[in-house]
C-alpha cells in the first residue's frame, strides 16, 4: 500500500532539502514543474536530476 501523497508544500520542502525518494521526486517533477509522467520518471532516474539539485543549491555545474 502506498503512503498518502505529499502536499505540494511537503514536496517543495523535501526537494529543497534533498530528502525525496525517487517516487516522490517523480511527483515533484509532475506536480510542481508540470512534466509528463514519462519525462518525470526519466529525469528522476538520470544524473541530470542531481545536476539540477546541485545548481539550485548553488553548487555544481551551471546548467
Amino acid at each position: 500500500m502506498n503512503p498518502d501523497p505529499l502536499t505540494d508544500d511537503q514536496l517543495l520542502d523535501g526537494y529543497a532539502k534533498g530528502m525525496l525518494t525517487r517516487e516522490q521526486e517523480v511527483q515533484y517533477y509532475q506536480r510542481i514543474l508540470g512534466m509528463s509522467k514519462d519525462n518525470a520518471e526519466e529525469l528522476a532516474s538520470t544524473d541530470q536530476a542531481q545536476d539540477i539539485r546541485n545548481a539550485e543549491a548553488g553548487s555544481g555545474p551551471i546548467l
